[in-house]
């Protein structure tokens, strides 16, 4: 088992798949970071060499948010809309869509967690 940021990959994985199932990393950025390090998309973990791997961490910790740090910056973005009392800080609060969906049919997952 590979252990990057917290997450296990299996040796044999495909280092494209794999990057992009981190969280704050999509199927886009994962082929732009495996372009930059000159990787293969179908590489898989095993074929890699301990220094492609230390690059490969070093490039994604500098480039971008992932997991908690992403969580942390997220909770900090809802907060500050809160305090500015701003619509959308509004809908979060009252747990409600907040992107403009219909709430009379539809977005029974975000009223789950409404209290009544």
């Amino acid at each position: 088992m590979i252990q990057l940021f917290n997450s296990h990959f299996s040796p044999t994985s495909n280092i494209y798949k794999s990057i992009s199932q981190l969280k704050g990393i999509g199927r886009y950025s994962a082929r732009l970071i495996c372009h930059k390090l000159s990787i293969s998309l179908y590489t898989s973990f095993s074929e890699l060499q301990p220094l492609q791997i230390k690059r490969l961490t070093k490039y994604i910790e500098q480039q971008f948010l992932i997991g908690s740090e992403l969580h942390h910056e997220q909770s900090k973005n809802i907060q500050k809309i809160f305090k500015i009392r701003s619509y959308r800080g509004i809908r979060h609060k009252e747990k409600l869509p907040v992107r403009g969906q219909r709430t009379r049919t539809n977005a029974k997952t975000a009223r789950r967690g409404k209290k009544i």
